[in-house]
């Protein structure tokens, strides 16, 4: 059966990602210090930002408190948290459940950086590892 989305959250289109990226590096932000620092560099209108805002409000991924006559917002869920989400819908949804075609497609790029590769091989160690625990017997495993 396959883990669930928490609290069933929607999906993410692209600009609410980046907006709500941007919220988690700048916690408790007003609408109008996003829109000048997020929204004016992008071309958006205040009209626009707020309502993206509200939007990942009801979805669940932020959340609003006034504080003296102005709303703060801040994140609800990290937005590493919604990546990981949104990776994993995408291998269950698009990839059927497997990573093997992402792995693939990831040894075919020419787009990884050398740092990019260097993580990508820390990441499948650590994946080893985990697998040689996994497949140990219990009496190997001492006592916690």
């Amino acid at each position: 059966m396959g883990k669930q989305k928490p609290e069933n959250r929607a999906t993410l289109g692209r600009a609410e990602l980046e907006l709500l990226q941007f919220v988690d590096a700048n916690p408790a932000i007003s609408v109008g210090d996003a829109v000048t620092q997020f929204g004016t560099p992008r071309g958006l209108a205040r009209t626009t930002v707020l309502t993206m805002m509200q939007r990942l409000v009801t979805k669940g991924f932020l959340k609003r408190q006034q504080v003296d006559n102005v709303y703060r917002y801040s994140t609800k869920v990290s937005a590493a948290t919604a990546v990981t989400e949104m990776v994993s819908e995408f291998v269950r949804g698009v990839l059927g459940g497997s990573v093997s075609p992402f792995v693939a497609y990831l040894s075919a790029s020419q787009d990884l950086t050398d740092e990019e590769v260097v993580e990508l091989r820390s990441l499948v160690q650590g994946l080893d590892q985990r697998s040689k625990k996994k497949s140990k017997p219990k009496s190997d495993q001492g006592e916690g």
